[in-house]
């Protein structure tokens, strides 16, 4: 039986739609842990939904992965954060990553959607971030790194056709090195910088051509 996405997305709107409306009318108040799991497990049931649009047409029902796995982490965020034992960044650092990981599976279905690689990357270094101890200004600089790998990959996937995904990426290993090292007033020195290394990087192409 193929499942029919619109008429998921029109019954979860209505249901919503229906709650938010008994709320607003004071009929009942969503608070407490009872209505925590009905909304999680609402967020995680649709997200299972399309996950099986995914499954049952994946070339031409790619998309489904993106509100799929996203709103399962959300269901699953949800969840743990209803959970007494479970403290931590945990719950943030999943559902960033169930987002993250709907975008290698856009990539993994088509390589030709190389874009997907690029919020693949980022998401999945935020939730890196934020599950990783804090570590002072270095905490940012996961991210920065992670996001430079992540375009590194694009340039080195698509070869010659890819040499400009080398400027962000040096751009954000640069800012991932050079923010530890500043301090005080001293990080508004940080896009200056950058934007002179672009600038002559993009002087010097350019004279090269020539």
């Amino acid at each position: 039986m193929k499942l029919n996405w619109r008429a998921m997305v029109g019954v979860l709107l209505v249901v919503l739609g229906v709650l938010a409306m008994l709320q607003t009318l004071n009929v009942v108040q969503f608070e407490g842990d009872v209505w925590l799991w009905v909304f999680a497990a609402i967020f995680a049931v649709v997200g299972l939904g399309f996950l099986y649009v995914l499954v049952t047409g994946p070339v031409e029902n790619w998309w489904a992965a993106i509100p799929g796995l996203s709103l399962l982490g959300l269901g699953v965020l949800m969840v743990l954060e209803g959970l007494p034992g479970v403290t931590g960044e945990w719950p943030a650092a999943i559902f960033m990553g169930c987002i993250g990981l709907s975008f290698v599976i856009v990539f993994l279905l088509d390589r030709a959607r190389w874009w997907a690689v690029i919020p693949a990357g980022s998401l999945l270094s935020i939730a890196l971030m934020i599950l990783l101890p804090k570590m002072g200004s270095w905490t940012a600089s996961i991210l920065f790194f992670g996001m430079a790998i992540t375009f590194g990959v694009v340039a080195l996937m698509g070869k010659n056709k890819m040499n400009w995904a080398w400027i962000p990426a040096a751009a954000l290993l640069a800012l991932g090195v050079f923010i530890p090292s500043v301090e005080g007033s001293m990080p508004w020195m940080i896009w200056p910088v950058v934007l002179i290394a672009v600038g002559a990087y993009l002087i010097g192409r350019s004279f090269l051509k020539k």
